[in-house]
């Protein structure tokens, strides 16, 4: 689906978007076809709920990538410590640590807590459990 998404939006902005809205619409379907688009609305200061993100068409596969990125390192999470029967206790503690870290970089780095994994983490781990 997300290359269907990626494939159609980019047709349409050929026909509708400017030079430098094609651009940085090139640079987004890149990103998210690498699963690093919120590692890239985070580098380029994108607010979420801005004004300006009315015109990002693809902004919101931000979380799609948090979830890849994820999925990507919990199996090896999982070959790990399921050995030594610890997986709950490890998957609670990066959890709950997330947690924490999210609630204390909030205040500090809103678009941080907002786009990356980091702060992210305890509710895709939650949900896993």
């Amino acid at each position: 689906m997300l290359l269907i998404v990626v494939s159609l939006t980019s047709i349409a902005g050929y026909f509708i978007l400017l030079p430098d809205q094609l651009i940085e619409l090139s640079e987004t379907s890149l990103s998210n076809l690498l699963f690093s688009s919120n590692i890239y609305f985070w580098l380029e200061g994108q607010k979420y709920a801005d004004e300006t993100s009315l015109i990002k068409p693809l902004l919101h596969t931000w979380t799609l990538s948090v979830e890849e990125q994820f999925y990507f390192f919990y199996p090896f999470i999982i070959l790990f410590f399921k050995r030594n029967n610890r997986y709950i206790s490890i998957v609670l503690l990066i959890s709950f640590t997330s947690l924490f870290f999210s609630k204390l970089i909030g205040y500090y780095a809103p678009n941080f807590n907002f786009y990356l994994i980091f702060s992210r983490t305890w509710e895709i781990g939650f949900g896993c459990m």
